[in-house]
């Protein structure tokens, strides 16, 4: 039998939830991360988001970060523990659960734009010039990230100058 610790639990929810996440989720307003739609995305506009996961490869960074968080989880781990993630790992690489989870993404992207929409943006995708743009996208939103916290940190450094000064000529 195997043994699920509350904390070994959360650990690997917690893991697992920033793959799925990531840093635009993280910076989304909370009316934008809980909305829902309303309708049910047709199979055709299903097939146009799976074509854009796969342009993309969002389906296998999905994959690979999962693998990557299963053999850190396992290699941090003894017995039943070991067991369970190795478990999970063979089942999460199942064909057939790679392709349920391709079709919960797709609903979820396909929920969120028109048929044609979904349909240019997949032509968009597979043309060189999406594929170039999937692949520098995460360096392009790194880049910005840190040019950003920079950006703040030297707001924050000239702000606390002036109000320093500020102080300074209120006493003098």
């Amino acid at each position: 039998m195997i043994k699920i610790t509350s904390a070994w639990f959360a650990i690997t929810a917690l893991s697992f939830g920033a793959v799925f996440t990531g840093p635009s989720y993280a910076q989304a307003t909370e009316k934008a991360a809980v909305k829902e739609s309303k309708t049910t995305p047709s199979a055709e506009a299903i097939t146009a988001a799976s074509r854009i996961l796969e342009a993309t490869g969002q389906l296998q960074q999905i994959h690979e970060e999962m693998q990557n968080i299963l053999k850190f989880q396992t290699a941090m781990k003894e017995g039943e523990d070991k067991e369970l993630l190795q478990a999970f790992d063979a089942a999460f690489s199942k064909k057939e659960n790679i392709a349920k989870l391709q079709q919960i993404m797709g609903e979820k992207i396909a929920s969120h734009f028109s048929i044609d929409d979904l349909q240019q943006l997949a032509v968009f995708f597979e043309s060189p010039l999406g594929r170039r743009f999937s692949e520098k996208q995460i360096i392009i939103v790194a880049e910005a990230a840190d040019a950003a916290r920079a950006w703040g940190r030297q707001l924050g450094e000239e702000t606390a100058e002036r109000l320093k000064k500020k102080q300074l000529d209120l006493e003098g």
